[in-house]
This record gives structure tokens, C-alpha cells and sequence, in this order.
């Protein structure tokens, strides 16, 4: 068999398998693999095609006229559309970052991503300001991603929580979690031109451990204002009192009746002079600069206190429609502000004219501050600042506005230029971050560092870049949301997104064509420095002002932002002038196509079921503009194109809008798709991303990442090889035991007295009243229990809910022995006060603790434990009354036993691990915190409530927890004391097997989201409708007959097992509910709060139907049927909800953050797509 010839000094960073032959040898044609780096091997197509007598070798073969051959060149063994692994390092996980992990992985075939963020999450400045006041200056509706936008923003100028939550909430939707590496600062970064690479030190900043690495490229994601330093006045170490830069603020600091100095009044200083003025004793208010107050960035009406979203507005933005035109209407303001940027503007001179009326009329009542701040420079020399309550709060009498300069601090206070001393408690310094733009850590490349480069007197002086993205002499260095990275009008998510496309493309480039190294022209910089020189001489942005567009020196050059309008910006990003860059290629001959052509085959070619013909259409479905584009343009992304993660994320951003959800595409099919590579046309056939969606059928795709399995759970890339060695006390294993454990002890042996039927009682009236005000209480406890959370934290609501069990246990015991009923009310008082708080903290630990891909075996092991209390009273109860095979209440010391077990509650909660100390094996992080206030927390909950996608689903709930009083009851009524027994006993055996058969198929990853969802939701309804079929007979007939069943008696077993299958029912409903809420919940809070919520809703269920079977006719007749009606009404509410699941491409978008279930291999698994259109889940 003949074999092609490769050099592997070529062929550095090839990833599939070459053959090597010495060019003389005519005898030998050896096949020898090269180290790949762990890429997957050839395809076996490929064996095929090198065999094809067309290439052969053999030597009986006419040989090639000398001018024909060229010995020195040897072809490379790969297809021209086979893409090169490239490692990618991007620094920082803000916004930027967040993007950058999103798109890339979508964009570019091949890459393998990295991403080192200093801090424990992503969210970048939203994560590290929180100051009080700290929220968006924009509308929320604007300050998002094109591709995922929020619809359910609680106020139109999101709060600093919000904002972090719904960004870190991108990253869990769309996966970047998995290329993040927290905890980690990059030291430096060193390029090594031989290799073609940087090497990236980094330090541990959880361990103080150092590493480093390498990259083929690297992102520059820091930010703007990042970089925050406190101010160096004379004596301030010597200052006694609290100190803080606002970008470090203290959440423990109590502001009430305190002496407080803000420093500066940039957009920080503004919101926390508004927001302590009201509650401090006396505020002193240094500002040394002048500046515009404007009403708003684009004529938006601002106020102080919060402008939340009509609840009217919030219901029909359902209306995928409706909404779209909200966004574009907003967003469309804040790409026509431009104008105002030129100096001499008709436009410019109205906002002098407007923001002066304004500011007037704001300081009425301390005029004489007007002068000291209006400055003499345009506005939008300096950015824009909306400052609502600012103007209001330094007119007040507990407030001094200060512009005096400080000579000094002492140790009590600050002393200014006049000699006037003024004493404060603590001291605020919002004055701002470091601008230049400088990089804060080394970057060299050819002997030469960027920083000093860049720096003032430095060889440039400024950040020198060819259009913001790259800077000579720095290869493979491209920069992000930096020097000249937004326009002046626009938004910020949509001009980050479009660099990161015109960057995807570079790097497409890099990875098909086997490029070493790119490197930005000096003549092509030069030239775009000139030009931006030349057009801000044009601006107000060249007024004598300090600002971030000049790196804080008035008069230096603007390299802030774009030379251009935003919409400008756009259009310059659509297609790389690729004249504008120097190229080295892998090859060490330096011929640029001995990788780029391969073997000269497509993978295509190599598929005998491959359509060789897509460029022939229907004549009706033609557009010119995108003859012989689509197919051509980017071979690495053409269909069959092995890479997981475009599909994946593509799948995502195709999907349309699902009315309710956190985060959800509002776009139409054409625009939601990646949109953001910003074609000329409108169609899929310009970028090869959208030639992958432009066959509308279903058809099959294979999905691998380096040996990882991709689906539609988004946690789903962590290898076996890959998952962290955790300390066992700190493991969700040992957790979920612990979790088990509270479960036995509370509410699992709740239930083990409940399963032998009406508490134990010899009737069932009382106990079932007990049980209604169990549950009525339960729903105002979990309706609080999450604003509980933020007092007392998790744990501590896990350990105050199990206080109230034991007293409810001492009720029955009472009552059984002595008659007692008071003491059963008031246990049952007592137990729902603390219940409803504990079944919302179990339901969070059981949804957040476990690692994604143990969720669902977790969820059956930790629900094994509450039914092992029925099991374990069972045993007892059945040992302590076998010879009783008659009516009547069970023998009272079986409570004793109950009474201890329960007593056990509190103290083995204590040994639950806090979510900030749990270790999972994926590396993620536990947060079940709540910052917001109490009474947020109450409005938030009862907001969720109240949305489509959950009300949907309060009848299933319902039909589901309804049967609990029902099949118990029916227990009480209808057998013997030791039929009960057996009843507690073996019901909790069925439970065990059926809930962990249910939990092992959810977490059957190899299996789409949807048919499991589906299969899962059908099988349980389509059971329990012939459950209660059976039992509806039943009791029709034994409310005439009136029997007492023993398991000796006749008619036992058709009676006895409907009671088990009823049992088996409740606790399938009762574990797939969890699956239904952790697919709903978009944030760590929404875990909190829908568990609150599912767990309330059981409990007015359950109260209504302990209620109702007080009552002797629904007890023995009615509940069953009134049960059979709830079911066949819940089924199609509940349908609407899932089938959306796993509906929208397999890629997670059908399911929250929370609901991820990794393979546990790396076999490929077979994905059916969703067709275009499908909408996305509820």
C-alpha cells in the first residue's frame, strides 16, 4: 500500500496520524505514527484515500520529469478541512472573558480554551463592586448579550448582584465554566519565537503555588477598570479608621450615624455619596473635579430609588415579537448619540444647554455649588455620568462638598490645603482604577517588555495598537475589550461580541492554513494611529479633560475608544484586511501551503454518504450574493466537522424564544443564529457557522471534544482523568450522606410514622388535622425561608429545621398512651414552623452540592434515606404488633424509638460541610448564599411564583403530593394493625428501588435530554392513571363493604398492592419534580427560591388534602377521587413545560444552569438535532 511522505519537522502541532518516509528509499514506505498530543487518529476514510493509486508511490510507477519533482517539498497527510488543535489563553473572566468563552469555542474549530481569572468567579468588576448603590447606568434590557438576553430584569437599571448573576448565568448556560481556571493571577507572559508560543506563569492565589504553561495565542481580557489603587496622600497608613477603595468595600461596615469621607466623584463616587447621605451622621464629599451630571445616557428618566419593570410591560414581553421590538427600540437610541461626540454639533450644544437646566434645577437648594461643578470642558470629554440622587444629596445639611485639595491624613481624619482637620469614622476612596490601559504584569516579546512600551515615557507613550486588536512585535497577542475596543455609541456587549468575531476569524485562519505566527504590520498600525489622531482632533473627546479616554492625562493622545462611530466600528469588523499581517507557518521550509492543502482531499470526499453537490438548489431558494460562498469559505466549519463545541453552542444560538426563562433568545431563527459575525448579508451562507444551519432537517450528528462526551448538559466535559481528588469530609458524597441522614432523622421517620396509616391512630381524623396545620404552616415557612437564608445561611436552616420534629413525634406518643390531643396539635405547630425551612435547605443542598454528572443518582440515594424511615419504622412497628390482625392503634412504644431517632436531627445537620467548604471532583465552587435583602428575597420568590413556566406546573404538584394523605388514610381505614406494619414497611422498599431506578436514568447522559425528560414524565403519568383506576374501584367498593384486610384475608393482595403502586407514584412525582426545578433554576438564588417554591406548593397541597381527608367522606371515598381528577388535569399544563426540554439542540438551553449531567466517559455518543425553529425551553 502506498503511503504519502511528510517531514515531521513540518508538521509541529499536527493533531491526526502521518506517515513519515525517507524521500530516496524506493523499498521502504513505512507508516509511522507521530505523537499527536492526544488528538484522535486519522479517520479510517483516510487509510482508504491514501491507498488510491492516484497518489501512489510505487515504484514501478513512470517516474516524474526532474522540473516536476521537487524532493525538498513532502506532502502532509491531512485533509485541507481537518482543524489544528490551538491552545488559546484568555486573561480575565469579565464580561470579555465570559464572550470570549462562548463564542470562541463556537467560532473556532480546534481550539482548546483556557481562561485564568484571579477571583473565585466570573463577573469581573460586577463581582468585585459592592459598594452600596452599585447598578447599571444603562437599561438592563441594553446591557446584555445579543445572543441571551434577560427578559425578567427586576429593575430597569439592574443592581451590581444582578448584573454578576445574570453574566456568571451565561457562563453556566453556555459552559464557559469548564475552560476556567479561578483563583488564578497570570504573573507574566513570555513569547518564545522558536517554538511559536507564550508561555504563561501564573500564581495560585488559594494555594501560593506557581505554574506555567503554554499557548499558541493570548486574549487579553482585563477590563478597564480592574486595576484599582488607593490614592497616595501623605500619613494615609497612618489613618486608624476604616479605608477602603470602593472596588474593595467592606459588606460588614455599618454606615448608620457614622462620620464617612467619599473621595472622588467619578461614577462610583457618585452612587455612594446618593446612598450613604441618608443614613450617615455627616458626610465629606472631596471632589476635585468638575463634571456632567447627566439626566441619562440616552434621555432615560433615573431615579434613586428603584424603577422596577410594569408587571403589565414584564407579561408581554412572553411575546417573542413584542419583545424584539422593546430591545430594538431601546437599543437603538444608543447607536444614534454619536453626533454629540463632535466638537461644534448642533447636538453637543444642546446637551451643554440641557445638562446645565438640569443641574440648576437639581442644586436649587444650594445654588452656589453650581459653579464648582460644571466644568469648562463639552460633555463627553469626560464619559457621561447619570447621577440620580447625587446633585439632591450634596445639598443636604449633613453632607460638605469639599474641593479643597488634601494635604494629608492622620490618624483620625484628613486634613486639607486650608488647615482645616476633619474627623471621620471611615474613609471611602472612589477614585477610580488605573486607565493607561498598561498592562499590570509583565508581557515580553523580542526582548522587550509591553508595559514599558507602553507607558508614558515609554518608546510609544500610549497603548500603540493596529485597531485595538494586536500591537507589532507581540505575536499571536490580541487584545479585548482594550486600547480603541468600543465605539463611542453602541453597547458594549455587541462591540465586545463583534471584536471577538473579527478575533474567531484570525484565529480560524491560524488554525486551517498551519500558521506559526501573526503579527500586525508596523506601516498598518502607524497608519491606523495617524488616522485616529486625525479624527479626534475632530471630537470633544480632545477638550482639556481627564478621563479613561486618554488614560487619565488631559491633553495626551485618545486611545479609549474607537475613531469612529460604533455602527462604524461594526462595519470595519466585518471582514480582516488580511494585507495588514505578517504570517509564519508551522513548516520549517517556510512553504505557506505544504499544511494548509494537505493531501489534497476534503474529509467530504472521504465520506461516501456526504452530499458532494450542496451548491445546487431549488432556483427559488437562491441568492446571488451567496453563490459558491457558503460552502467554500471556512472548510475547518463545514458539515461533518468534528468539533462538539461549535455544534453545541450553535444549537444554543439557532433556538428561538422560550417565554419566562431567566435568559432567552428574543431574536427570530435568522437573527439568533451568530449573528455576530456581522456578513454583509443576511443570510446563512456568508459565515461557514450559519452554512451549518442552513439545512433545516433533523439529522445526526457525532459529538466528541478531545475524548469527552458533549450533550446537552453543559457540565458535561469534566473527564474521568480530569476530576480532582477531593478530602472525603468535604465530598458531595459525604454531604449527600449527611443530608441523608437529616432526612431519616426528620422528616424520613415523619413518614414512617404517617405509613402506618393515620400517624398510628385508630382513626384518622385528628392525626389528619394535624398534619393540615403541618402543612399550612409549612407554606408561610418555605415562602420565608429563603430571606431565613440570608440571615442564618444553609446549614444553620437545615439544622432549624430539624427542631421541630421530635416535638410532633412526642404528640403522637401522647396521644396513643394517654389520650392526649392538645399536644399533637401543637407538635404539628411546632414541626411546620421548621419543616417548610427544612425541605427548602435539603432541596438546595441536593440540587447544588453534587457534581453535575451525580445529580441525579444523588437525588435517588438522598430520597432513599427518607424512605428508609418508613423502612426501619416498619421493621420496628411490624416486630412489635405481627400479632395483631385487627383494627386499631399500634402499640405506643414504638413513638419512644421515633422520639430519639428524630432527637438525632439537629446534631447530625452540624456535620453538614458549609457550600464554601464542599469539594467537588469537577473543581466548581458551592454558593448558596443570598445578599440581597430579606424583603427582596420575599418579592423575588413571590415574582417566581407568579411566572407562566411555574404555574404550569402547581396542578402536578399538586396531583403528585395530593396522594400522600390519600394512600395513608386509605391504609388506616381499610387493614389490620400488622397489614399497616407490613405496609410501612415494604412501601419503603418499593420506594428505595423505584426512585433510584428513575435517578440512574436521568443521569443516563447518553441519552438526549428530551427522551429522557419525555419517557420519564409519560411513564410515571401513564402508570399512575392506571393506579388510580384500580383504586378508584376499589374504594367505590369498600365504602359498601366496609373490610378490615388482613394478610391472611381474602381480597388482601388487589388492595394491599394498590396502596404500594400509589406509594411508588408519590415518590417518582416526588424525585422528578427536582429534576423539573433544577432544569428551571437560571442562578444559585432561583435554586434557593424554587425550592422554596415546589416545597410551599407541596405544602398547601398537602394541607388541603390532610384537610379534606378529616372529613369521613373524603377520607374514605372522596380523596381518591378527587386525586384521579387532579391527575388527568395536571397533564397537559406539566407537558407545556416539558417538552421544551432538551428541545432546543441538546445544548443545555432547555434546562437551568443547575440541571447538568456529564458523561462518564468519552465514547461518542449520537445526538439527534432539533430542527431549526424549535423553540427554546420554557
Amino acid at each position: 500500500m502506498a503511503t504519502l511522505v511528510a517531514d515531521p519537522s513540518d508538521v509541529p502541532g499536527f493533531t491526526g496520524t502521518q506517515a513519515y518516509n525517507r524521500p530516496d528509499s524506493s523499498k521502504d514506505t513505512r507508516s509511522e505514527p507521530l505523537p499527536n498530543n492526544g488528538a484522535r487518529t486519522q479517520p479510517e476514510a483516510s487509510t482508504i484515500i491514501r491507498s488510491d493509486s492516484r497518489l501512489s508511490n510505487d515504484a514501478d510507477k513512470p517516474k516524474a520529469t526532474p522540473h516536476a519533482q521537487n524532493s525538498g517539498v513532502a506532502i502532509i497527510d491531512r485533509f485541507i478541512d481537518e482543524p489544528r488543535q490551538i491552545r488559546v489563553a484568555v486573561i480575565g473572566g469579565g464580561l470579555a472573558g465570559i464572550l470570549a468563552g462562548v463564542l470562541l469555542p463556537t467560532k473556532v474549530p480546534g481550539i482548546k480554551l483556557t481562561i485564568f481569572e484571579k477571583n473565585a468567579d466570573f463577573g469581573g468588576t460586577w463581582l468585585e463592586n459592592v459598594y452600596p448603590g452599585v447598578q447599571c447606568d444603562i437599561p438592563s434590557h441594553v446591557y446584555q448579550s445579543t445572543f441571551a438576553p434577560k427578559k425578567d430584569w427586576s429593575d430597569q437599571f439592574a443592581s451590581g448582584e444582578e448584573i454578576k448573576n445574570y453574566w456568571q448565568s451565561v457562563a453556566r448556560r453556555y459552559d464557559v465554566y469548564r475552560h476556567a481556571k479561578f483563583h488564578h493571577r497570570v504573573a507574566a507572559a513570555t513569547w518564545n519565537a522558536e517554538k511559536g508560543k507564550w508561555r504563561l506563569d501564573a500564581s495560585n492565589l488559594e494555594t501560593g503555588s506557581a505554574s506555567s504553561d503554554e499557548f499558541d495565542v493570548v486574549l487579553t481580557c482585563n477590563g478597564r477598570f480592574n486595576d484599582w489603587r488607593l490614592p497616595q496622600y501623605p500619613g494615609i497608613s497612618e489613618y486608624r479608621g476604616l479605608l477602603r477603595h470602593t472596588s474593595n468595600w467592606d459588606p460588614s461596615f455599618n454606615p448608620e450615624g457614622k462620620r464617612v469621607a467619599v473621595i472622588g466623584n467619578g461614577a462610583s463616587g457618585i452612587q455612594v455619596v446618593a446612598n450613604l447621605q441618608k443614613v450617615v451622621g455627616r458626610l465629606d464629599h472631596y471632589a476635585r473635579n468638575k463634571t456632567w451630571i447627566a439626566a441619562s445616557w440616552a434621555g432615560d428618566d433615573r431615579t434613586l430609588e428603584p424603577q422596577p419593570i410594569p408587571e403589565e410591560q414584564q407579561k408581554s414581553f412572553a411575546d417573542p415579537a413584542t419583545y424584539l421590538a422593546f430591545r430594538k427600540q431601546m437599543e437603538d437610541k444608543y447607536w444614534r448619540r454619536f453626533e454629540a461626540f463632535l466638537r461644534g454639533t448642533e447636538e453637543n450644544t444642546k446637551l451643554k444647554a440641557t445638562f446645565t437646566d438640569i443641574m440648576r434645577k437639581r442644586l436649587v437648594k444650594k445654588p452656589e455649588l453650581l459653579e464648582h461643578i460644571i466644568p469648562d470642558f463639552s460633555p463627553n470629554c469626560r464619559r457621561l455620568t447619570p447621577g440620580p440622587g447625587y446633585l439632591e444629596a450634596i445639598t443636604e445639611d449633613n453632607v460638605d462638598f469639599i474641593q479643597t485639595p488634601i494635604k494629608r491624613f492622620t490618624a483620625t481624619g484628613i486634613q486639607t490645603m486650608d488647615g482645616v482637620h476633619r474627623e471621620v469614622d471611615a474613609v471611602f476612596c472612589a477614585t477610580g482604577a488605573k486607565s493607561d490601559l498598561v498592562p499590570s504584569f509583565p508581557i515580553r516579546a523580542g526582548g522587550k517588555d509591553l508595559g514599558d512600551l507602553w507607558k508614558p515615557d515609554g518608546e510609544h507613550g500610549f497603548p500603540y495598537t493596529y485597531m485595538g486588536l494586536a500591537t507589532p512585535g507581540f505575536p499571536n497577542l490580541f487584545f479585548v475589550h482594550g486600547p480603541h475596543g468600543t465605539g463611542p455609541s453602541g453597547t458594549v456587549p455587541q462591540s465586545v461580541e463583534t471584536q471577538l468575531t473579527y478575533l474567531a476569524k484570525l484565529l480560524r485562519k491560524v488554525s486551517r492554513e498551519g500558521i506559526k505566527s501573526i503579527e500586525a504590520t508596523s506601516e498598518a498600525t502607524d497608519d491606523f494611529v495617524a488616522y485616529s489622531d486625525a479624527f479626534f482632533k475632530n471630537t470633544v473627546l480632545s477638550d482639556h479633560c481627564s478621563s479613561w479616554y486618554n488614560g487619565g492625562r488631559p491633553g495626551a493622545r485618545i486611545h479609549g475608544i474607537w475613531p469612529g462611530s460604533a455602527a462604524h466600528l461594526t462595519a470595519v469588523r466585518r471582514e480582516p484586511r488580511w494585507e495588514d499581517w505578517n504570517y509564519k507557518y508551522l513548516s520549517s521550509t517556510g512553504n505557506r501551503f505544504l499544511w494548509y492543502f494537505g493531501n489534497g482531499w476534503t474529509r467530504r470526499e472521504a465520506d461516501p454518504e456526504s452530499d458532494m453537490t450542496p451548491y445546487l438548489k431549488a432556483s427559488d431558494d437562491i441568492d446571488l450574493r451567496d453563490i459558491h460562498e457558503s460552502w467554500w469559505t471556512v472548510p475547518g466549519a463545514m458539515p461533518g466537522f468534528d468539533d462538539a463545541g461549535t455544534r453545541q453552542t450553535l444549537n444554543a444560538l439557532e433556538s428561538k424564544d422560550g417565554s419566562g426563562t431567566g435568559i432567552s433568545s428574543s431574536m427570530s431563527s435568522s437573527e439568533s443564529r451568530l449573528h455576530t459575525e456581522f456578513e454583509p448579508s443576511a443570510s446563512s451562507g456568508h459565515d461557514p457557522e450559519r452554512a451549518l444551519l442552513a439545512s433545516r432537517d433533523c439529522h445526526v450528528v457525532q459529538l466528541r471534544r478531545n475524548g469527552v462526551l458533549v450533550h446537552n448538559d453543559s457540565d458535561s466535559t469534566t473527564r474521568l482523568d480530569e476530576r480532582k481528588k477531593v478530602k472525603w469530609y468535604r465530598s458531595t458524597f459525604y454531604n449527600i450522606t449527611i443530608l441523608g441522614l437529616c432526612n431519616l432523622s426528620a422528616p424520613g421517620i415523619w413518614g414512617a410514622m404517617n405509613s402506618l396509616g393515620a400517624g398510628g391512630a385508630q382513626r384518622p381524623y385528628l392525626v389528619n388535622t394535624a398534619n393540615a396545620l403541618t402543612f399550612c404552616l409549612m407554606v408561610v415557612s418555605c415562602w420565608l425561608s429563603s430571606a431565613l437564608v440570608r440571615v442564618i445561611g444553609i446549614k444553620g436552616a437545615l439544622i432549624f429545621g430539624t427542631l421541630g420534629y421530635a416535638p410532633y413525634a412526642a404528640g403522637l406518643y401522647t396521644n396513643n398512651r394517654f389520650g392526649t390531643e392538645w399536644l399533637v396539635i401543637l407538635g404539628a405547630a411546632l414541626c411546620g414552623i421548621s419543616a417548610g425551612v427544612f425541605w427548602m435547605a435539603e432541596a438546595a443542598i441536593a440540587i447544588a452540592y453534587p457534581e453535575p454528572w451525580n445529580r441525579g443518582k444523588a437525588l435517588g440515594f438522598w430520597l432513599t434515606f427518607r424512605v428508609s424511615g418508613q423502612i426501619l419504622g416498619g421493621a420496628i412497628n411490624l416486630g412489635l404488633n405481627t400479632d395483631r390482625g385487627q383494627a386499631g392503634k399500634v402499640s405506643y412504644t414504638v413513638f419512644l424509638i421515633f422520639i430519639a431517632l428524630q432527637c438525632l436531627g439537629p446534631a447530625v445537620a452540624l456535620c453538614l460541610t458549609p457550600p464554601d467548604k464542599v469539594e467537588r471532583q469537577d473543581g466548581k465552587k458551592v454558593d448558596l448564599s443570598i445578599l440581597n435583602n430579606p424583603w427582596f428575597e420575599i418579592k423575588q420568590t413571590t415574582r417566581l411564583f407568579f411566572t407562566k413556566k411555574f404555574l404550569l406546573i402547581v396542578l402536578f404538584i399538586g396531583q403528585a403530593v395530593f396522594a400522600e394523605a390519600v394512600f395513608f388514610t386509605y391504609l388506616s381505614l381499610w387493614f389490620t394493625v400488622r397489614a399497616r406494619a407490613l405496609g410501612s414497611f415494604l412501601s419503603g422498599i418499593v420506594a428505595v428501588i423505584g426512585g433510584n431506578i428513575l435517578g440512574y436514568w436521568l443521569d443516563r447522559t447518553r441519552v438526549p435530554l428530551k427522551v429522557r425528560a419525555r419517557s420519564s414524565f409519560w411513564t410515571t403519568v401513564t402508570l399512575q392513571g392506571a393506579w388510580w383506576v384500580w383504586a378508584t374501584i376499589l374504594v367505590t367498593r369498600y365504602d359498601r363493604t366496609h373490610p378490615t384486610h388482613d394478610w391472611s384475608s381474602a381480597g388482601f393482595g388487589s388492595g394491599f398492592a394498590v396502596f404500594l403502586f400509589l406509594l411508588l407514584g408519590f415518590q417518582l412525582n416526588y424525585l422528578f419534580l427536582y429534576f423539573i426545578i433544577q432544569n428551571l433554576s437560571e442562578s444559585k438564588e432561583e435554586i434557593i427560591r424554587y425550592s422554596a417554591l415546589l416545597r410551599g406548593t407541596e405544602s398547601a397541597w398537602q394541607a388541603v388534602s390532610y384537610g379534606l381527608e378529616a372529613v369521613p367522606v373524603m377520607a374514605h371515598v372522596g380523596g381518591v377521587y378527587l386525586n384521579f381528577a387532579l391527575w388527568g388535569l395536571a397533564i397537559f399544563p406539566a407537558w407545556l413545560v416539558l417538552r421544551h426540554f432538551g428541545a432546543a439542540g441538546e445544548n443545555g438551553s432547555g434546562q437551568g444552569p443547575y440541571n447538568t449531567t456529564p458523561a462518564s466517559d468519552g465514547d461518542v455518543e449520537t445526538v439527534k438535532e432539533a430542527p431549526a425553529g424549535t423553540e427554546k425551553a420554557v
